[in-house]
């Protein structure tokens, strides 16, 4: 009986001792984390790390609301995207965090499930607004044309909307499905829900990781290669500011989809302190690329109008030398458009800038408008040769157009002093030229801002002369400020003068009469009540092209 008993007991305390020994070695399975085994510097640590993540995205919601580093659209997508990581990033701190030290098993309770799903829309949130700004840079950079069509306020906003509502119904509807019952992993009780929410999670982050990931690659390379294929064209396909903020904003989404790449779809969600270090990361690269790069212009308009800016080198006879510059052109489609093409040739002082408010209406119908900018009136240099008379303007305008290899249907468009050029190129281009468009032009007879002449002369002569530049500089400044023509600075007001003076009127009758033989169409456009240039002078100058068909607007009159 004793043998008996001894081996029973043995027994029993080795079974015991088994049991013991497996319940120890599940324990330390399912609790072998930082979260259970040290719960105050977990709690402490993704406190921490929250409250970093909240403060940089604050920050940026704060850049991006007041201060607006972006534009009206594109500055809802980052709200919407900030705003989501605030959240999540206040949810995680102040319940998460909290609960690692007061209450480790939350998330075996309905409320910890709660918080659980409402983290994971906002993860989905964040990974497909991303999507949607790789989206919209990608559209912006491969079609400009169509990125306006797309995106529009309404549009925009519907995208938006569609971000937040998606993953809310869609995770949600999950909790009411029919045959969500419990399932039995490796002893352990799990709701069927649950392993849904993981698997449409899994796949709707990692989808959203790599077609971000996909499309924004597809924008860097874009960029680059529409410089190397036009290099014969253009130097540059992007103005050196713009090219560089697509390419931040390209990278900054790069990196995001990088670091949102986690080990464990389920570590992000529920377990790991990752994710908010990946948060952190995120919002300071975001920072790091909206600070220095997007801060915004004085105006939105200043902004819009300086895009599309070239560098084009040319070559070209003038004042009986051969003149190499580096032109400074705007072009809003390098690519050509089957659509047509407007060259634009400023008055004096003016530049690409004078065509401001027709660029838009041109641009939403697919044609490209190609901006002169003559030398020395702020964007292209200036080149000592040069003295601006006709037939070197004429001969400098031929050369970007040679440059640019225009074809057909291109329609020549000169404001003031540069509706003389405008005139000769349409009569000397009739292959191409299809119309001219002579806005406030210049007359055979001298207007009254050009009298008396000697006046005009004798300020030319005085600039010319070098010496008194320190006097004529800011005089002709001032002058041209109180005569309501804006320039930069007073090397710009000098030129102006000097263009002026140059200006030979009586060379434009040979050219009318060859626009007069063609089939080139015209249309003249001056106002009753110009300070510069009489009704009489434009009058006198309109009548002298053939079939003419007079329309009036008065000033109340609806555009």
């Amino acid at each position: 009986m004793t043998v008996e008993y001894s081996v029973d007991a043995d027994t029993s305390l080795l079974n015991e001792s088994m049991s013991y020994t497996y319940m120890d070695n599940q324990t330390e399975d399912v609790y072998d984390d930082i979260e259970h085994q040290h719960p105050l510097a977990a709690a402490l640590i993704l406190g921490l790390l929250d409250l970093s993540g909240v403060i940089v995205h604050a920050y940026i919601l704060y850049r991006v609301m007041f201060k607006k580093v972006f534009g009206r659209l594109f500055g809802w997508m980052w709200i919407s995207r900030e705003l989501g990581l605030v959240i999540s990033g206040l949810l995680d701190g102040g319940v998460r965090a909290p609960s690692f030290a007061l209450y480790p098993d939350i998330y075996d309770t309905k409320e910890g499930r709660f918080l659980a799903q409402v983290m994971v829309v906002l993860l989905i949130q964040t990974l497909a607004s991303n999507l949607l700004i790789a989206s919209n840079r990608c559209l912006l950079i491969r079609k400009p044309l169509s990125f306006k069509s797309v995106f529009t306020p309404k549009k925009t906003a519907y995208m938006i909307a569609l971000v937040w509502i998606v993953p809310i119904v869609l995770f949600a509807s999950i909790s009411f499905l029919p045959f969500c019952d419990d399932f039995d992993i490796d002893g352990e009780v799990i709701p069927l829900c649950f392993l849904i929410e993981i698997l449409l999670s899994f796949l709707f982050a990692y989808g959203a990781i790599i077609l971000t990931f996909v499309i924004d690659m597809y924008a860097i390379w874009r960029l680059r290669h529409m410089s190397k294929i036009r290099s014969e064209v253009l130097s540059n396909q992007l103005s050196p500011r713009s090219k560089r903020k697509q390419l931040n904003l390209c990278y900054m989404i790069i990196l995001q989809s990088l670091v949102a790449v986690p080990t464990s779809f389920l570590e992000i969600v529920y377990d790991s302190i990752f994710w908010n270090i990946t948060i952190t990361l995120d919002g300071k690269r975001v920072r790091a690329a909206i600070v220095p790069a997007m801060i915004r212009p004085s105006s939105s308009s200043s902004f819009a109008k300086n895009q599309f800016l070239h560098q084009l080198p040319v070559e070209f006879e003038a004042n009986g030398k051969r003149i190499r510059i580096n032109a400074i052109i705007q072009d809003t489609m390098p690519w050509g458009s089957d659509a047509g093409t407007v060259v634009g040739v400023h008055g004096s002082p003016g530049s690409h800038n004078d065509f401001k408010y027709i660029v838009p209406f041109l641009q939403s119908s697919n044609i490209r408008f190609v901006g002169i900018n003559f030398p020395g009136y702020g964007y292209t240099p200036w080149h000592d040769a040069l003295n601006q008379n006709n037939e070197e303007r004429l001969a400098f305008v031929q050369a970007v157009c040679k440059s640019l290899k225009l074809t057909g249907n291109v329609v020549f468009v000169g404001h003031s002093r540069g509706s003389e050029n405008a005139l000769k190129l349409g009569a000397t281009n009739k292959d191409i030229a299809s119309g001219i468009v002579l806005i406030n032009p210049l007359g055979i007879k001298r207007h009254r801002s050009a009298r008396p002449f000697f006046k005009v002369g004798l300020a030319t002569f005085a600039w010319n002369l070098g010496f008194l530049d320190w006097f004529m500089a800011p005089l002709l400044y001032h002058i041209y400020h109180c005569m309501g023509l804006r320039v930069p600075d007073g090397s710009v007001a000098g030129r102006a003068i000097e263009c002026m003076y140059r200006a030979k009127l009586k060379d434009q009758l040979p050219y009318i009469e060859q626009v007069n033989q063609s089939q080139t169409r015209s249309l003249i456009l001056f106002g009753g009540k110009d300070a510069l240039i009489e009704e009489a002078v434009s009058r006198d100058f309109v009548e002298r092209f053939a079939e003419n068909t007079e329309q009036k607007c008065r000033d109340n009159a609806p555009i």
